[in-house]
């Protein structure tokens, strides 16, 4: 699609700054670990408020030590639990509560996506406070995904409470797409209508 790709397991004040000024995305996946400075997260929040698209993934507990500090700095809904998944998910269904949620991310998923093995949720009430929209329900009916689209000058942002999904049952059918897809939407340019 385009995309070049720089993959960072530990960052500097300095090498954060390049980074961020040659990106127009940013990923974290998080760990169990607090692996940014305070300044290095409101960095990356500061971006994220002048547009730039975000996603970040977290997992069970307790993955999501860094993805919690930089979702608190956005104002976002934080990662809770340690839920037992470990399913394939279809189209979301209102009879199970269960399912993904068409919208940009989800784009020609249509039969199945992995849920990811262990993994965290969101507050539906958080949700819903933040302006935020559950694009994931997991396949005991709470929320393992959030999106909220680019608003008053901030980027687009995903929250995943499975990085699992990335690397375990990761398949063509669903997995691939989450990320194309997503990709392609945190790099769009929502500033002008």
């Amino acid at each position: 699609k385009g995309f070049t790709v720089t993959v960072v397991t530990s960052v500097t004040d300095e090498s954060l700054e390049k980074l961020l000024s040659d990106a127009n995305q940013f990923w974290l996946i998080g760990s169990n670990q607090k692996l940014l400075s305070d300044k290095q997260v409101t960095r990356i929040a500061d971006e994220w408020r002048g547009g730039m698209g975000m996603y970040v993934f977290g997992d069970n507990e307790p993955f999501y030590v860094d993805t919690n500090r930089l979702l608190a700095e956005m104002g976002l809904p934080l990662m809770t639990g340690n839920y037992t998944a470990s399913q394939h998910l279809s189209p979301y269904s209102p009879a199970s509560g269960q399912g993904f949620v068409g919208s940009a991310p989800m784009t020609g998923i249509t039969a199945r996506l992995y849920e990811g093995v262990t993994i965290a949720e969101f507050s539906a009430h958080d949700v819903e406070k933040t302006g935020s929209t559950a694009i994931m329900y997991n396949s005991r009916g709470c929320i393992s995904v959030i999106m909220r689209d680019a608003a008053k000058g901030c980027g687009q942002v995903i929250a995943d409470g499975a990085f699992t999904k990335l690397f375990c049952q990761y398949d063509a059918a669903g997995s691939r797409w989450l990320v194309v897809n997503s990709a392609c939407y945190l790099a769009a340019d929502f500033s002008v209508p």
